[in-house]
Parts: C-alpha cells; structure tokens; sequence
C-alpha cells in the first residue's frame, strides 16, 4: 500500500470546506467507518441517484482525494501476536537501498519516511518477541545503511474517529 504525503508539493488549500462540498464530505465520512458501503446505501443517506453517487465518488478518485478503500486485519487472530514500531536512522546516500529493501520483508506492513532523529519508522507484524529479535538482529543486518534502531513494542491499537475532519457542517 503505497500511502505517501508530499510535505515539497504545493498545498491545494488547507480548507477542506473549500476543497469538498458536504455531500464529498458526507461519502468520506461513511468510507471511512465502512470501505465496504454500497453505492446504493450512500446514495440514500446523499438523496441523490446511484448515477449522482458514482460520479462523485469517481471525481474524488480522480483528484486523488481517495486513494483507495481497503480493510483493517485482526493481525492476532493470523497468530502475529506482536506489532511494533521500529525506528531506523539511515545513512543518507542509502535511503533508497533501505527502503527498496525493507519493501521486500513480509512482516512490513507500513513504511514511513519521517522528520526528527530517525529517517524511517516501519511498522512490523510478527509472531513473538522471539521473531522480532530475529527480525532486528539478522534480517535488518543484511540490509546495511542502518545506523540505529529503536524499536516499540505496540501494546494496544486504539482507533480514532477520522470522520471529524469532514466536519460536521450544516447543509450550504
């Protein structure tokens, strides 16, 4: 899953009032709580056409508003037990090598190149403690261009309410 922020890019306006109507706001909302929504059940909640719905799902495609819909996996019930957060601080000239390189392990689920004393955070799912071990201390060593680790054990996953940032605006 390829999900990249572009912080050189111009911005396209901070407001998101500007940049949606509240119907786009309306069908992110519900994306949000539920990819799998029909055409049919947004359109009811829109009271517009399914023709309406999936013209104005497809524009925010178009504009790259949506990325794409996708599931969230119970990682514990596959028997991964354990997620983490492993922090890497990266030798410049082999930011690329690392990142090609850490695309290609399995227990890699999410990749981010961050700000800070660290240059890539990656978020790993494995069975135990035993196999994230074995994880920092040889399949990270292979790469090479990795200066430092720290890693971060993820108690518990909390899922936040992303549908405050359409707002909860009146009809226009």
């Amino acid at each position: 899953m390829e999900n990249s922020l572009d912080y050189n890019s111009k911005k396209e306006g901070s407001n998101i009032k500007k940049n949606l109507d509240y119907k786009d706001r309306i069908i992110l909302s519900l994306l949000v709580k539920d990819s799998s929504i029909s055409l049919v059940d947004i359109s009811k909640v829109l009271g517009i056409s399914v023709t309406a719905t999936k013209k104005r799902l497809a524009k925010l495609k178009d504009r790259g508003i949506i990325k794409q819909s996708t599931i969230k996996v119970n990682f514990d019930k596959l028997g991964y037990g354990v997620l983490a957060f492993i922090k890497m601080a990266i030798e410049p000239q082999m930011r690329e090598h690392v990142i090609t390189e850490l695309k290609k392990i399995k227990n890699v689920i999410e990749l981010y190149e961050v700000s800070g004393e660290y240059d890539i955070m990656a978020k790993v799912v494995v069975k135990n403690v035993s196999e994230l071990r074995d994880t920092l201390l040889t399949t990270l060593t292979k790469i090479g261009g990795i200066n430092k680790t720290s890693t971060m054990i993820i108690m518990k996953e909390h899922s936040c309410n992303l549908e405050k940032l359409f707002g909860e605006e009146e009809h226009e």
